[in-house]
């Protein structure tokens, strides 16, 4: 076989071509001088460029040690790992920590169950008894005629005390007029200034007069009977009065407290019903010009 360098190797015994790999071993197998000589001496024809080939004694048994060297470290990899003795097993046993105790049995589990409260109960939602679709209005509770009707929520940032006046005052304006609107089509002052049976005409014809002598009467009463307390932040100060009650009731109807809530519900119904009707009475006479039973 042709050696790098041009060197042919042949085996020292028998003179035959030899396996370079087969003859490094055994190369390495041979103990004497002699050997080494006899190995070096067996590498002939063509003189090889590399000295080391040639080199002393000293140094080839240097070179062989450290081949051998090689050869083992490489041959660890297939080394079986070493036997764990029962020794070190018990010792690592020993020293594991301890297992957490055990849970309690599963029968303890319902009794626990059974002491802890229940969860609180989600609140079921409460809609308006008006209008269904919408949340119940709050701060209505209590309040005479509450059917749950504030789709505005008004009653969440106004006194609720003080829409309720407001409402009874301008339901019962609104009784007064729906009755002067439809009377005074058929009785009338006498005079050319009062001869117009349309209401909404004739309010126009009597001039400003008159309409100014009506309003300041209204607001000098309602001034004397709240006492100065005009606005939401005074008019229940004092949380004694009660909304829309003057103490107004020269026939004695509220004397009996079981017909008082009744004829307060109906005062109140009557003034919202005559609110819409005096709506209707004005914007049928402005669309058709006539009054309301001579047309």
């Amino acid at each position: 076989m042709a050696c790098p360098h041009g060197l042919r190797i042949v085996n020292f015994f028998t003179g035959a071509p030899q396996e370079p790999t087969l003859l490094f071993l055994r190369f390495l197998a041979l103990p004497s001088r002699k050997t080494r000589a006899m190995s070096s001496a067996s590498f002939t024809n063509a003189p090889c460029p590399s000295p080391s080939l040639q080199s002393s004694p000293k140094k080839m048994t240097m070179f062989r040690k450290l081949a051998l060297a090689l050869l083992c470290s490489s041959a660890v990899a297939f080394h079986a790992p070493a036997p764990v003795s029962r020794s070190s097993v018990r010792l690592q046993a020993e020293n594991k920590p301890a297992a957490p105790p055990a849970a309690a049995p599963a029968a303890a589990a319902p009794a626990a169950a059974a002491a802890a409260p229940p969860p609180p109960a989600k609140p079921q939602p409460v809609f308006s008894k008006s209008v269904p679709f919408l949340l119940k209005p709050k701060n209505l509770d209590g309040m005479v005629g509450d059917v749950g009707f504030d789709p505005l929520g008004l009653a969440e940032y106004v006194d609720i005390r003080w829409l309720r006046e407001a409402e009874l005052k301008n339901g019962r304006v609104a009784m007064l007029a729906f009755l002067g609107f439809v009377v005074q089509e058929f009785i009338r002052l006498p005079g050319d200034l009062y001869s117009e049976p349309n209401g909404v005409k004739a309010f126009f014809q009597v001039g400003p007069q008159p309409l100014i002598q009506i309003f300041l009467f209204c607001g000098f009463l309602e001034f004397t009977l709240h006492k100065g307390k005009m606005t939401q932040m005074d008019m229940f100060a004092d949380g004694k009065r009660e909304p829309g009650n003057f103490g107004f009731d020269p026939l004695g109807f509220g004397k009996d407290p079981s017909k008082r809530e009744r004829l307060a519900l109906a005062e109140l119904k009557n003034g919202r019903l005559a609110m819409i009707a005096i709506g209707g009475l004005i914007h049928h006479a402005l669309v058709t010009g006539h009054a309301t039973f001579s047309s």
